[in-house]
C-alpha cells in the first residue's frame, strides 16, 4: 500500500495537448477517438493566443506536451513550437513514422526539448523508425515509448535489442497497456509482466532545462518516471478517494478544445476552459478521486495523497 505520490518539482505545470485525431496509424489497441480524423481544424493564431493565456496564469515552470492522432500532421506545427517555445519546455509524443528529411527539416535550427517516439508493433516500419531514432538520439531528450501488446513481446524484444546494441543515446519505457473500456491493464503473461518490471535502458541526452520535474516521489522514495508504469503493472494504481491536485499541477487539452484538469473521469466531468474561446479557470483546491483506475503515467504523476 502507497499513501502518497508527487515528483521532485510539484509545483511545475505539465500539459497534454491532443492537437488532433488525425493519425496514419489505426491499431486495434487505440480508441477510435484517437484516429477518426473528425477534429476540428485549428488555426496557428487561436493556438497561439490560447497558450499565451496559459503562460500568463501559470507563468512558472511548465513542460506542454504534443500529442494526437499525430502531432506532425498539423500544418502548423513548426510556426508554432517558433511562437510559443520560450515559454515552455517543449515535448512532442509522436509514431516516428515521419520521413528522416522532414526530421532533418523540423529540427534545423529549431530546439525541441523532448521527443517521445511510441513504438506500436502493428504499424511500425522498423527500418524506417531506425534511421528516426539515430538522427534524433542527438537532437534532443529522446524517449522510446514500447506498447506491448499481449503477445508481441518477441518482435518488440528484437527491435529493442538493436537499439541497445547501437547503444542508441535514449531511454527505453516499456508500457502496459489498458483497456478503453474499463482502465484495467491487458492480460499478460509471466515472461511480459518480468519484461514490464524489470527491463531498465536509459542513455537518453538528459536535457539540462533543470525546472522541469524528472523524479517521482513515492511515499517519500524517489524513482524514475517510469515507475508510473510499473505501478499501473502493478495493479497500484487505484487512488480512489484521494486528495489529487487536478488542473494546479496537470492540465489536459482535447482535440475539440475543451481543457480538462486530468484525463480520468473524475476530471474529465468539467471542463476548465477552451481553446477556440480562450478561456481558462485557474485549478488551485484537491479533488477526491472518484475513479477505480488511474491509467495514465503524467495524471498518476500529479501530486496526491491518501486521508490518514
Amino acid at each position: 500500500m502507497i499513501n502518497s505520490i508527487t515528483t521532485d518539482v510539484p509545483s511545475s505545470l505539465d500539459i497534454e495537448w491532443v492537437i488532433n485525431n488525425y493519425c496514419n496509424f489505426n491499431c486495434s489497441y487505440c480508441t477510435p477517438d484517437l484516429y477518426g480524423n473528425t477534429s476540428r481544424a485549428l488555426d496557428l493564431p487561436i493556438a497561439v493566443e490560447f497558450f499565451n493565456t496559459v503562460h500568463q496564469q501559470h507563468p512558472g515552470i511548465k513542460m506542454l506536451s504534443l500529442s494526437g492522432g499525430e502531432p506532425t500532421l498539423w500544418k502548423h506545427l513548426p510556426e508554432f513550437v517558433d511562437s510559443v517555445a520560450s515559454d515552455y519546455f517543449f515535448h512532442i509524443i509522436t509514431n516516428g513514422s515521419r520521413t528522416l528529411d522532414w526530421w532533418r527539416r523540423f529540427m534545423y535550427n529549431r530546439k525541441i526539448d523532448r521527443i517521445t517516439i511510441s513504438l506500436h508493433v502493428e504499424q511500425i516500419d522498423w527500418n524506417k523508425t531506425f534511421a528516426n531514432i539515430e538522427f534524433l538520439q542527438n537532437q534532443t531528450d529522446l524517449t522510446l515509448l514500447v506498447l506491448l501488446k499481449p503477445g508481441s513481446k518477441e518482435i518488440l524484444e528484437q527491435f529493442v535489442k538493436r537499439i541497445t546494441d547501437a547503444k542508441i543515446n535514449a531511454s527505453i519505457k516499456i508500457k502496459p497497456l489498458t483497456s478503453h473500456d474499463n482502465r484495467s491493464v491487458y492480460n499478460y503473461n509471466e515472461d511480459e509482466k518480468l519484461w514490464l518490471q524489470d527491463f531498465s535502458y536509459n542513455k537518453a541526452n538528459i536535457n539540462s532545462y533543470s525546472g522541469i520535474a524528472k523524479r517521482l516521489i513515492v511515499d517519500g522514495k524517489e524513482h524514475s518516471m517510469s515507475y508510473a508504469y510499473k505501478l499501473v503493472a502493478g495493479g497500484l494504481n487505484n487512488f480512489r478517494g484521494w486528495n489529487c491536485n487536478l488542473g494546479s499541477s496537470r492540465m489536459f487539452i482535447w482535440h475539440d478544445g475543451n481543457v480538462f484538469p486530468a484525463t480520468c473521469k473524475t476530471a474529465m466531468r468539467k471542463p476548465i476552459g477552451n481553446v477556440f474561446s480562450n478561456t481558462l479557470e485557474v485549478k488551485t483546491s484537491s479533488t477526491k478521486c472518484a475513479d477505480e483506475f488511474c491509467h495514465c503515467a503524467p495524471d498518476i504523476r500529479i501530486t496526491k495523497s491518501r486521508d490518514v
